[in-house]
């Protein structure tokens, strides 16, 4: 209930649905049809003083490492990719919304992007944004959180065999030679609840992230595009040969692995696995699809997770 309160987008309540909105210029959306509009939104912007927020411990928290990943992925995760969900429909997402915007919609979008337009600070607990019209979305990494600080207070309860899932978000601990036995779903909308692996899992985290199963379809294009937004380029990824259909990865920490899972849908196979290489006690495994066919590849040692 704090968590969701610190960082819900579809809580009008909560702290950063009130960092967003705060000195906001209203009908942000009418600018992306009006050329017009969109220069008096940028007039208004500079006439506008910057503002910052001071913010609670766990959204602290959770911005903090957004950070340590924006920076790790050279931009890659990327919070402030906010007000392009909402252009592209994903954001309370309606099943009329089906026209693709277009590229200078986007384009008008891209200019309130990107986390270098972000300052945090650490000691006083204050996010700062340049920009009256940059809005943040912590979905990609808040989950995953709030799932470690559920394992943290079952520890101090003294408890140390538990299971935690949030929306596919999971955290593991057992004692002597027990284990948990988890499946990784076939990325496909027809076989959804089949299990392409099976891991098994003692103490740490695993969280998936997938394109098969949030998209849209639109009628201008033809294209089917996921939830998950390019920053540099403002377009969602689409569905299609070649793709990557699924990442999963193991963590020690639910956080980590949740941030993770969400990178490397945006890079390359090669680029993803030689970050993941880089990182103590992470393993991965992407599934993508390669002429009509799901193909694997993996970290080298998620095998050792990989039960039979």
């Amino acid at each position: 209930w704090v968590i969701n309160n610190q960082m819900s987008t579809y809580n009008p309540k909560s702290e950063i649905s009130a960092f967003n909105s705060e000195f906001a210029i209203p009908d942000i959306n009418s600018t992306f049809l009006d050329p017009e509009q969109a220069k008096k939104k940028e007039n208004l912007q500079k006439e506008q003083p910057n503002h910052s927020s001071t913010i609670s411990e766990h959204f602290s928290n959770v911005i903090e490492k957004s950070f340590h990943y924006y920076e790790v992925s050279d931009g890659m995760f990327d919070i402030t990719v906010h007000p392009l969900y909402e252009l592209w429909g994903f954001q309370g997402k309606s099943e009329n919304l089906k026209i693709e915007p277009s590229k200078k919609e986007v384009d008008i979008v891209l200019d309130f992007v990107g986390m270098d337009k972000l300052k945090y600070s650490r000691g006083n607990q204050s996010l700062y944004k340049n920009s009256n019209q940059i809005s943040i979305d912590v979905n990609a990494i808040a989950k995953g959180y709030a799932v470690d600080v559920i394992s943290g207070y079952i520890e101090d309860q003294g408890y140390f065999n538990y299971f935690i899932d949030i929306g596919g978000e999971i955290r593991v601990s057992s004692t002597i030679d027990r284990h948990w036995d988890i499946g990784i779903q076939e990325p496909s909308p027809e076989r959804l609840g089949n299990a392409i692996e099976m891991v098994r899992l003692s103490n740490n985290s695993i969280a998936t992230s997938g394109n098969y199963a949030n998209f849209i379809e639109y009628i201008n294009s033809d294209a089917k595009r996921t939830h998950i937004i390019n920053p540099k380029t403002g377009y969602p990824l689409e569905i299609k040969d070649g793709m990557i259909a699924s990442v999963s990865i193991v963590a020690p920490l639910c956080v980590d692995a949740d941030a993770l899972a969400t990178t490397l849908m945006l890079l390359s196979k090669e680029e993803g696995l030689r970050l993941i290489e880089s990182l103590k006690d992470t393993e991965a495994y992407i599934i993508y699809l390669e002429s009509d066919s799901l193909y694997v590849e993996q970290s080298s040692e998620f095998k050792k997770y990989i039960y039979k």
